[in-house]
């Protein structure tokens, strides 16, 4: 079932953060579960394009993150991963 508060008809700016955060939350849930690594990958990817999108400064770009192999698959452990989406680094182009 779909929450209609993840689909908003005519959104301001405060609420599709608050749609981009709730999505985040669910994220930020899976990837402490036990995932493949095909999962895991889709995962931390879009982590990573909402941060971006929430704060494109304080985050690489979904692109450079996938483009310059930040996001890695997991190593085998199947335990609870913590995954942090990747900063940006201001002296990187």
């Amino acid at each position: 079932m779909i929450d209609q508060r993840d689909r908003p008809m005519c959104v301001h700016n405060d609420d599709v953060v608050d749609v981009y955060k709730r999505e985040l939350e669910k994220i930020e849930v899976a990837l402490r579960e036990p995932q493949t690594e095909e999962r895991y990958i889709a995962l931390y990817a879009a982590q990573q394009a909402l941060c971006w999108a929430i704060n494109p400064v304080g985050f690489e770009s979904p692109y450079r993150t996938i483009q310059h192999g930040l996001v890695r698959p997991l190593t085998g452990i199947q335990e609870a991963p913590v995954s942090y989406p990747v900063y940006s680094d201001p002296h990187s182009s």
